[in-house]
């Protein structure tokens, strides 16, 4: 059987993680340029810029138990207001594991509170310039 990725994959916002996250997704996307000339039969197509977009959704607490590594939704919404450019990573936090980085700005913040439910809040995140990977480190 292949290796695969243990841990659960996380986002995190300058170091810190979104206390009692639930999913988190990171997505890669390329743009293509098309050219078609006199002497090409279709069209060709040459990738050009890339971008990336993150998300997530987690539990909507009013506090956190250590608030000096985790973050709730307030703290999303003041990098929102703020319009905060925010180092994000995509990470397993496993030694050895492949993590993926990039800068990104808050899209779209959302609460969502049911009936007999735990309210949930949910974020997106536009990637701004290239992203990047690495291997974790030993500690």
């Amino acid at each position: 059987m292949p290796n695969t990725i243990t841990g659960p994959l996380r986002l995190t916002f300058d170091g810190k993680t979104y206390f009692h996250e639930t999913s988190a997704q990171i997505s890669f996307s390329t743009n293509f340029k098309e050219r078609t000339t006199k002497d090409t039969e279709g069209t060709e197509v040459a990738p050009d810029i890339l971008s990336y977009t993150a998300s997530g959704e987690g539990l909507h607490l009013t506090e956190v138990e250590d608030g000096t590594a985790n973050l709730m939704f307030e703290d999303l919404f003041d990098f929102y207001l703020a319009k905060t450019e925010i180092d994000i990573e995509f990470t397993p936090n496993v030694q050895g594991q492949t993590k993926y980085m990039g800068k990104a700005f808050i899209e779209t913040l959302d609460i969502n509170s049911g009936t007999n439910e735990d309210p949930t809040a949910s974020f997106s995140l536009r990637g701004n310039g290239v992203p990047a990977k690495a291997v974790i480190p030993a500690p």
